[in-house]
């Protein structure tokens, strides 16, 4: 049946979940309220399209669907669980609109609903695509959801019917029944899981003038089935997001809510790394994005506050982002700076003070007695945009920027990877702050719905050898070559080279929450990680009192990350417990009274004990010594992200061919897991050829390039649903995926520490353009243009607390 909602599906079976269920209403509706929103006569169409789908000019012979929906179908469709009853016995007061061809099938089918108190029902006349039509109609309040849903056991009469009603359509008995059989089968290949429909005639047979050789398939119906992975990826390729689902037990069948996702990015390389100089459309998006969190998730009171005492106020960065990008066009496109010029002096270049001695501070722009008015700096980032659009007008760069010079390219690019970052270093300041708006139109999750999910799917944090292999850092990127058309790299991620990486071995998943929260307990370690806080609504009086970690007697790792000490021929014998035993967990009277933050409010621990635990490297090092290995090199991660894509590829293509072989849908691939980015972490004592820096850093690593090749260059992060480029407002649980080896943008929606320092390699030179600047971000708010690039590098100080960073373990095999 072609619906939005029809009353039949409404009657979708939902065998073990009670959905549905209740007492029986006995009243019958006296009247049905059916409007006619027809567009045009069904059985035309109908015919049409039967003779065009029979005779096509390419491909194979096809029916329409819609033959199968009438009103024979539709009885024959008809199951007997009613949502409906389940919404009235919810006192869920709802207008129900059902859609149906046939009048009559509408009126009997809703005559027999009971008489609600709280569900108002409703008849549509018309087929699907006149209901597509009406939706769109503002008046048209309520868009109810469709489900569809088929039963084995009349799918071959169901089937057959639509043969008859053909027969009905065309005015003459072009089918004879009992010359055809329906064929029905389950596919997983390339597309994805279906079912399949067709009609195959038993033996020779000639309709509307064709001979159709027997066993000749005619496809009539498709239905797509789709894994949790599946169905996220869907929803992302078309922005939307889901906010809430309902299952069966069994997870056979499901309703979901989703809504419109205004400020999600594309996570396919080939739409966000489309070329080098980001197109209007990306700059567009960024602006959307950037406008959301800084006009309606930034209140006006916390404006000239710091939520990060070692950062600016919140307001320097709104006038930061515009004069940085207009300071690089000016520089090379050689016009004169957008009015007020006055504003380089007080936005050019922020504050990132060293975190043990703030009175170290690299040279930044002076802060004023007074910042101007918000009004004045929103005129001043509206003439700046304009200026950049010139350079995509028609007779300029054109939309895309393919018109655009190396030079000036480059300078858009700076700016716009300055923006992508600086939009999350706004919204870990804001997260800091109890003022803070959550995002608009994305309502607030279940957090402890889906905490109970998260348990559920639980699996073992398993270890995976990573073998010895070659691998290339870095990208081609000349400054000096005009003719040059490849992707642009920040100064750490110049030139590439080849280095040889030893084998080691490595969990699945990034420490976790839980984890930490045990780390904490046992070691009576009192200090919060910045990215939880203490909820004193749910305050537990009778918590019990704990003591600080030595943090010298946890520390193990020196300057690289490798422990001095030489040992057996065996791996590393870790010190505790597996945390992988549920059991293992802390007390619940340590979780009482802590939350974890999210720009949602503060959501308890125990809602969040799944998740990537966040954290500055001095405490995650601790945690990682404490369950027994270590926090792995920059080279070791990007050996162990190549290994998980080869992985994740030979998982992609067994599972099609196994699911050919079994046909039935094949389960989660690589699903809610999430973001990447390895970041560098300068020692305490950085080495005499570190790269000195001020407020982060950006580039460095991985696989094999060329310059210009994007699929090599960029990760497809929507094969493993990234949480990365807004899909998701949070971290997401990652104990489900422990069996697994997470790789780039997997980590569960924060960027990956390592234990290397920034230090200068062979051919590093500064970036002319800003070469005292490298870039900042990583996690479920960084574009994907970043968290996508293989040779990207970011850094923080090693004990700064704020950034969205966690880390896994890593253990080595001592010769």
């Amino acid at each position: 049946m072609q619906a939005i909602v029809t009353p039949l599906e409404s009657l979708a079976t939902f065998p073990s979940s009670g959905l549905g269920k209740g007492p029986s209403r006995v009243s019958k509706r006296p009247q049905v309220d059916i409007i006619d929103i027809q567009q045009a006569t069904v059985e035309i169409n109908l015919k049409e399209e039967i003779h065009r789908l029979f005779r096509p000019q390419e491909g194979p012979r096809t029916l329409p669907t819609l033959l199968l929906y009438d009103e024979k179908g539709l009885q024959l469709f008809e199951e007997v669980a009613h949502i409906l009853q389940a919404l009235e016995d919810a006192g869920k007061d709802v207008d129900y609109y059902a859609l149906d061809l046939s009048k009559q099938e509408l009126s009997r089918t809703l005559a027999q609903l009971p008489n609600y108190k709280h569900v108002r029902c409703h008849g549509l006349l018309g087929t699907y695509d006149d209901g597509r039509e009406w939706l769109k109609k503002p008046s048209v309040a309520s868009r109810p959801n469709h489900a569809y849903n088929d039963r084995d056991g009349v799918t071959h009469q169901f089937l057959l019917n639509g043969l008859r009603h053909a027969n009905e359509i065309l005015g003459q008995e072009a089918f004879n029944i009992d010359d055809w059989k329906v064929i029905g089968e389950y596919i997983y290949d390339a597309k994805g899981g279906r079912h399949q429909a067709f009609y195959a005639p038993k033996r020779d047979v000639v309709v509307l003038g064709e001979t159709i050789r027997a066993n000749e398939r005619i496809q009539i119906e498709q239905s797509l089935k789709h894994s949790a992975e599946e169905c996220e990826s869907l929803w992302n390729s078309v922005g939307l997001a889901e906010v809430e689902q309902w299952m069966t037990d069994g997870d056979e069948y499901g309703l979901h809510l989703l809504a419109k996702s205004t400020m999600s990015f594309s996570l396919n390389p080939s739409e966000y790394a489309s070329s080098h100089v980001p197109s209007l459309k990306d700059w567009e998006d960024l602006w959307a994005a950037w406008d959301a969190v800084t006009q309606r998730m930034l209140p006006n009171e916390e404006l000239l506050d710091k939520p990060i005492k070692l950062r600016n106020a919140c307001i320097f960065y709104l006038g930061h982002i515009p004069a940085f990008l207009d300071i690089q066009l000016t520089k090379t496109a050689k016009g004169a700076p957008t009015e007020p010029a006055s504003y380089y002096d007080i936005f050019e270049r922020g504050i990132d003070p060293d975190v043990d001695n703030p009175e170290q501070c690299h040279q930044h722009s002076e802060t004023p007695d007074e910042w101007p008015p918000v009004e004045d700096i929103l005129g001043y980032q509206g003439r700046v945009r304009a200026r950049l659009a010139k350079f995509y007008a028609s007779d300029g760069g054109g939309p895309q920027g393919e018109g655009i010079s190396r030079d000036i390219g480059r300078a858009i690019w700076v700016g716009f990877e300055h923006e992508a970052m600086h939009l999350e270093t706004l919204l870990y300041m804001m997260l800091q702050s109890d003022k803070t708006y959550p995002p608009p139109s994305r309502p607030r999750p279940n957090f402890e719905a889906l905490a109970e999910q998260a348990r559920a799917a639980r699996v073992e944090n398993e270890w995976f050898d990573i073998p010895q292999r070659e691998i290339t850092l870095g990208l081609d990127d000349p400054e000096d070559d005009p003719t040059f058309h490849g992707h642009f790299g920040w100064d750490n991620e110049k030139p590439p080279r080849k280095v040889e990486v030893h084998g080691f071995r490595a969990k699945g998943r990034p420490i976790t929450n839980e984890e930490y929260a045990r780390y904490m307990h046992e070691n009576q370690v009192t200090k919060l990680p910045a990215s939880w806080a203490e909820d004193i609504h749910n305050k537990n009086k009778d918590e019990i009192p704990s003591k600080p970690l030595d943090t010298a007697t946890t520390t193990t790792n020196g300057v690289h990350g490798h422990s001095t000490t030489t040992a057996t021929a065996n791996v590393i014998t870790p010190p505790s417990p597996s945390a992988d035993d549920d059991n293992n967990g802390p007390p619940p009277a340590f979780l009482q009274g802590k939350a974890v933050r999210t720009v949602y409010g503060l959501v308890p621990l125990a809602h969040a004990l799944d998740w990537p635990a966040l954290a500055s490297y001095d405490e995650l090092a601790g945690c990682a010594a404490w369950l027994g290995g270590r926090i792995p090199t920059l080279e070791e991660a990007r050996s162990l992200y190549g290994y998980a894509d080869e992985l994740a590829q030979r998982r992609r293509k067994g599972a099609a061919e196994a699911e050919n072989q079994l046909g039935k849908t094949v389960p989660a691939v690589n699903g809610h897991l999430v973001n990447d980015g390895v970041e560098e972490t300068p020692p305490h004592t950085p080495p005499a050829d570190s790269v000195e820096r001020g407020e982060g850093g950006g580039g460095g690593e991985d696989t094999n390039n060329n310059a210009d090749d994007s699929d090599n260059l960029f990760v497809d992060l929507g094969a493993s649903n990234a949480n990365v480029g807004f899909q998701h407002w949070h971290p997401e649980a990652v104990t489900g995926r422990g069996d697994q080896l997470a790789g780039q943008g997997e980590m569960g929606g924060v960027w990956e520490w390592t234990s290397s320092p920034l230090r200068r390699h062979e051919g590093f030179e500064p970036m002319a353009l800003y070469p005292a600047y490298t870039v900042l971000g990583g996690s479920w708010a960084t574009h994907p243009r970043i968290a996508g690039r293989k040779t990207f590098i970011n850094w923080y100080q090693r004990n700064y607390p704020y950034a969205w960073v966690g880390a896994r373990l890593i253990q080595d095999y001592v010769v």
